[in-house]
């Protein structure tokens, strides 16, 4: 590659890009959220950091997905257990190891710098993945598991030598550590490796995978164990929030039809459509060509990967009768197919610029990225509004907020929240309910409850949205006999 381009280009070019996805993750970074999910984790890695013991803590589909909580708890330990690094954990997979495996990947490419500048200019402008990645979310987590596994996929075609089995298959694990649908890609590297191996050698191939990916799950599978005192797989945990959710599935999104499994597909912001459409497109292309040269090259993983999850994720299915979906079929689980659909484009546009033999045209294309991601910088600097609010626990500034926060709850402010236990944990604060108000979801520090029984409720307190974003409203009165 350097050869190529020479290393003065590279420097300037990769300078670029890593300046324009630290000012964009820095700067419309979203806050961080109450729903629940990505708090319970964090909450998890932090007591794990702070030496409580994992047999403790363990109790569900959240504090069992290691791939996650374990590298969250590593950078906890290493440099504190604070809200700022809450950011860095997702932010390092995301803006450094997803970014540096996919370069590896578009290195089997012709235009590997295009490909790779292309790479990042999508996925970092991608709404619907953006704001993922921003939380402790699976996404991300697995598709930087999977690049590395798709990259020991490509090295097993060039040298087939245990070890690149067996990192193979130890990133597909890591990946199902951070979450079970990572099992939606092995139709893909089954393909993949019969395609680019042969029948034979590619048998040889899956089954030295397969071997080290079931020694892998016996080792999880024997730590539950012992952390349980029985028998236990970690999809046992994870399979009993399945279960509560398939109660809730109806109410959420209707009754449980066939045409709701692909329903999902309707309800994606429409750059996100745009995306999902343009990769498919693109991985027919990618598909065809491997057709023609009767040979599959890495440079069709993310296309296979793409593939095999849209479809995988979308039939999957415990049951007919009654009809019952692996997972909830709601549109947020298809960001996982955005790094996927990213890559399949900008492999195809690599293609594309290949077959332009004029050298200006080449550098028009790259001047015109570089032009675009310049812009959308200086467009980032200069939004207003999102990143002044000063109530919104940022990035920069989420030590600050929480501590702000704690102090006007234990000066003994009512706080209205959806989740109280999950808010005081947050902040490590005791909350209980404000009887005799109309609402039911006002709380106050214990110490001031007697004193509000006795007198009226200020004329505001706070209140605390799912994106923890923290305001002042008005109090509910107190409740009377007429009421």
């Amino acid at each position: 590659m350097l050869g190529i381009y020479g290393k003065r280009p590279l420097v300037t070019h990769l300078t670029i890009i890593i300046v324009f996805a630290t000012m964009l993750r820095t700067i419309l970074t979203a806050p961080v959220e109450m729903g629940g999910d990505a708090l319970k984790k964090w909450a998890f890695s932090k007591e794990l950091a702070n030496g409580v013991p994992a047999a403790d803590l363990l109790a569900n589909h959240h504090t069992a997905r290691w791939g996650i909580n374990l590298p969250a708890t590593a950078l906890a330990k290493l440099v504190g257990p604070e809200w700022f690094t809450y950011y860095l954990v997702p932010g390092i997979f995301f803006g450094l190891l997803l970014i540096a495996a996919a370069y590896f990947i578009t290195k089997w490419s012709k235009q590997p710098l295009f490909v790779f500048m292309v790479f990042v200019l999508v996925l970092f402008g991608e709404p619907m993945y953006f704001r993922s990645t921003s939380q402790l979310q699976p996404f991300v987590f697995s598709a930087t598991y999977m690049l590395c596994h798709a990259i020991f996929l490509g090295k097993i075609t060039e040298s087939a030598t245990q070890r690149n089995h067996f990192f193979a298959a130890l990133f597909i694990f890591l990946a199902y550590g951070a979450k079970e649908t990572a099992m939606n890609y092995i139709p893909a590297t089954a393909i993949f490796i019969f395609a680019s191996l042969g029948w034979r050698q590619g048998m040889k191939s899956l089954a030295l995978i397969g071997s080290y990916g079931i020694a892998l799950l016996v080792v999880e599978t024997a730590y539950f164990s012992v952390m349980y005192g029985e028998i236990v797989t970690r999809l046992h945990l994870v399979g009993q929030h399945f279960e509560m959710l398939e109660d809730n599935i109806k109410e959420d999104l209707g009754e449980m039809s066939l045409s709701l499994l692909f329903r999902r597909w309707t309800n994606l912001p429409v750059l996100t459509t745009v995306l999902l459409a343009s990769g498919l497109v693109s991985s027919a292309w990618i598909f065809v060509k491997s057709i023609k040269e009767k040979r599959a090259t890495p440079d069709a993983l993310p296309s296979l990967f793409f593939v095999s999850f849209a479809v995988v994720s979308t039939l999957a299915v415990k049951s007919f009768d009654p009809l019952v979906p692996l997972e909830p079929p709601k549109a947020k689980y298809l960001a996982e197919l955005v790094p996927w659909a990213s890559l399949a484009v900008a492999l195809f546009m690599g293609y594309a610029v290949d077959g332009v033999n004029a050298r200006l045209a080449r550098r028009i294309a790259m001047g015109a990225i570089i032009g675009v991601a310049a812009t959308a910088s200086l467009v980032s600097v200069a939004m207003p509004g999102k990143h002044d609010d000063r109530w919104a626990a940022w990035m920069w500034h989420a030590d600050d907020t929480y501590k702000l926060l704690r102090d006007i709850v234990e000066a003994g402010v009512p706080i209205r929240v959806v989740r109280p236990g999950l808010f005081a944990d947050v902040l490590g604060v005791e909350l209980v309910p404000l009887e005799g108000t109309v609402a039911n979801n006002i709380f106050v520090a214990p110490a001031f409850r007697t004193a509000y029984r006795h007198r009226e409720l200020p004329l505001s307190c706070a209140s605390l949205s799912m994106r923890f974003e923290f305001t002042f409203s008005q109090c509910p009165a107190k409740a009377t006999e007429s009421q």
